[in-house]
């Protein structure tokens, strides 16, 4: 399976056995909790505090909550839970919302932005918690997961394909990175795409 048929997979088994919240990592991340600025290693006992706060912001007012990324961390004047926010690498999710209201056959590449986007286009906001982040200990395209069947000309046509799919809400653009170079990636109007969501959804007017 791929990602996204991994991951329905997952929603759908722990949803049928009777869970309510799930926590999925990516398998390759590194967590560094901020203090004064810097972001040092995070100790267990500050991990098991942030994993403790998804699991109690997860609900069906917030049912996709996730820690935020280390980049650019140091420029947020004040951390603490960024509403609506970019959730990648540790995406927690309310079953009962998220297995009734998520697709995951829309994309191949991005399914984590793809179904924020769903659930924020239904009103649901999501939470980022930016205290304690994530990054990917062995960069971008490591061996394994997704780098088995990922090639560029998928990233492109993926993003291409993602921004159809939200038009309105997400745009593609280039980037440049240290060490790969230039890569195709997607700027997503997260808060945009909440207003819009609950704009239309008759229970948050």
């Amino acid at each position: 399976m791929k990602l996204p048929q991994k991951r329905e997979w997952i929603i759908k088994t722990w949803h049928d056995a009777g869970y309510t919240k799930i926590l999925m990592l990516d398998d390759d991340l590194n967590f560094a909790t901020r203090k004064n600025k810097r972001l040092p290693k995070s100790t267990d006992e500050e991990l098991i505090a942030a994993f403790q706060r998804i699991e109690d912001k997860l609900s069906p007012e917030f049912p996709h909550v996730g820690l935020g990324q280390r980049q650019f961390n140091n420029h947020i004047a004040e951390v603490g839970w960024k509403i609506p926010g970019k959730m990648q690498c540790a995406l927690g999710y309310y079953l009962p919302v998220v297995a009734k209201e998520v697709r995951w056959d829309l994309v191949l590449l991005r399914s984590d932005y793809c179904a924020s986007l769903q659930l924020l286009l239904k009103g649901y906001a999501n939470a980022v918690w930016t205290e304690t982040v994530v990054e990917q200990a062995r960069g971008f395209d490591a061996p394994g997961g997704c780098s088995i069947y990922r090639t560029d000309e998928m990233l492109d046509a993926e993003a291409e394909r993602l921004a159809k799919v939200f038009t309105g809400y997400v745009a593609v653009v280039e980037k440049r990175y240290k060490g790969s170079g230039p890569r195709t990636e997607v700027r997503c109007e997260w808060e945009k795409a909440l207003k819009a969501g609950r704009k239309k959804n008759s229970q948050y007017r």
